[in-house]
C-alpha cells in the first residue's frame, strides 16, 4: 500500500528541449514550452508499491494551453491545461506502482492550442498515495 506522497519540483527536473525552454528561477517553473515535443523528466524512487494520484501544478500563459501526457511505470495519462494564468493543480489520473524501485516520470506535450504560444509553465508534479 502506498504510504508516502512524493513532490517533484521543476528545479530538480531534467528539461529536454531547445531555446528558452528552461527552468526559470523567478517563476519557480519550467517556461518557454513552445514545442509540444519538449518534455520534462524526473527520476522517482518508490519505497513501497501502491496506487498514486498524479497532480500537475502548472499555469497556462495567456493565449496558450493544450494537451499533455504524464508517463510513469508503463502508464500514459492524458490531461489538458487549466484556464487562466494562475498556477493550479491539474489532475492527470493515477498510476499503479507494482514494485518498489526507481522509475522515470515524463511530462510531454501532445499539442498546443495556438501556434507560437506556450503549452504551460510547469512548477511541480505531485504523486499522492491513494
Amino acid at each position: 500500500v502506498a504510504t508516502d506522497d512524493i513532490s517533484l519540483h521543476a528545479k530538480q527536473a531534467i528539461v529536454l528541449g531547445d531555446g528558452d525552454f528552461e527552468y526559470e528561477q523567478s517563476a519557480a517553473a519550467v517556461i518557454g514550452w513552445t514545442n509540444p515535443g519538449y518534455h520534462v523528466v524526473w527520476p522517482v524512487k518508490f519505497e513501497t508499491p501502491g496506487k498514486y494520484s498524479i497532480l500537475v501544478n502548472a499555469a497556462t500563459p495567456v493565449g496558450g494551453g493544450g494537451e499533455f501526457e504524464v508517463k510513469l511505470a508503463g502508464t500514459v495519462n492524458a490531461a489538458k491545461t487549466g484556464d487562466g494564468d494562475k498556477f493550479q493543480e491539474i489532475s492527470a489520473g493515477s498510476v499503479e506502482i507494482r514494485e518498489a524501485g526507481t522509475y522515470r516520470l515524463v511530462v510531454i506535450g501532445v499539442n498546443i492550442s495556438e501556434q507560437e504560444e506556450q503549452l504551460m509553465q510547469l512548477r511541480a508534479v505531485s504523486l499522492k498515495a491513494e
